[in-house]
């Protein structure tokens, strides 16, 4: 089971399932200063990439039950936090994964959060994720595996999950970033 839909627009709610959900245009997730729970062993699969937030709202994108969240183009985080293995609504099952695909790109323009909660999760860099917010520090709390670039242009990147990295990294002049475990 699963959808193909040209985009989606995910202001607040649950999205939820165990098929995949592929959007072949972009995706605008948080478009209100709510929650945006996605949940369930299914895979959200943004082959037009898409936002989080936007100038005006701070949401939450909650990520729970096994879901699989997969940019396949260019995704660009401008507002709010994230959790990964968190229902707000509900009972956490616990464990997710952020993907970014083979030549996508997951342009982190805010500095933010990535919370790891419960369960096992995870984000997978095999194409580019940079940073491109002015100053401040973004900590990813969860597992980060890099087999692609980081491309750190301003700012602080805070990789306090831990992971595995065969990728490269590219620090820019006052670009910072650190490794904990």
């Amino acid at each position: 089971n699963g959808a193909t839909v040209g985009s989606l627009t995910q202001s607040g709610g649950t999205l939820t399932g165990s098929g995949v959900v592929t959007v072949t245009g972009t995706a605008s997730l948080g478009t209100s200063s709510a929650y945006v729970v996605q949940s369930g062993s299914g895979t959200t699969n943004l082959q037009g990439g898409g936002t989080l937030g936007n100038a005006t709202y701070n949401p939450i994108l909650a990520l729970d039950g096994g879901r699989v969240l997969q940019n396949e183009a260019t995704f660009t985080w401008l507002s709010g936090i994230i959790y990964m293995g968190y229902n707000p609504f509900g009972t956490s099952a616990g464990g997710s994964t952020l993907v970014n695909a083979l030549g996508a790109t997951f342009n982190d323009q805010v500095a933010s959060n990535i919370y790891n909660q419960t369960g096992t999760n995870l984000f997978s860099n095999a194409g580019t994720f940079e940073t491109t917010f002015a100053t401040g520090t973004t900590t990813i709390g969860v597992t980060f595996n890099n087999t692609g670039t980081v491309n750190a242009q301003s700012g602080t990147l805070n990789l306090t999950g831990g992971g595995t990295d065969s990728g490269i990294y590219n620090l820019s002049s006052g670009a910072t970033v650190e490794f904990d475990s």
